[in-house]
C-alpha cells in the first residue's frame, strides 16, 4: 500500500526526488518540465556523467528546494549505470 501522507520531512524529500528522477520530462501536461530528459541514453559513459549531473542538479534545485545536491555517484554494473544522489537537508547528508 502506498502512503500518500508522509509525516517525516526527510522521507518526503527522498520520495519526491525518487519520483522526479524516475519521471520522463513531458509526462505531466500541467508541469512539462518535471522529470528528466533522457537525451543521454545512447551517449558514451564518459559523456553521460556530466550530462546527468547537470540535469539532476537543475531538476532538484527547481522541484525540491528543501534540499541541496552534495554529490552524485555513478556505479557501472555490466550494461547498467546506477546513480546515487547525496543531498544536504538541514545540515544532514542523506543518500537518495
Amino acid at each position: 500500500m502506498y502512503d500518500f501522507f508522509v509525516k517525516d520531512e526527510i522521507d518526503s524529500i527522498k520520495r519526491n526526488i525518487r519520483f522526479l528522477l524516475n519521471s520522463l520530462e513531458y509526462s505531466f501536461p500541467m508541469s512539462p518540465d518535471f522529470g528528466l530528459k533522457y537525451r543521454f541514453l545512447d551517449s558514451p559513459n564518459n559523456k553521460i556523467e556530466a550530462m546527468v549531473k547537470s540535469e539532476i542538479c537543475e531538476k532538484i534545485e527547481t522541484f525540491e528546494p528543501r534540499c541541496e545536491v552534495d554529490e552524485i555517484i555513478f556505479t557501472y554494473n555490466n550494461d547498467k549505470v546506477l546513480v546515487k544522489v547525496r543531498i544536504l537537508v538541514n545540515g544532514d547528508y542523506i543518500d537518495v
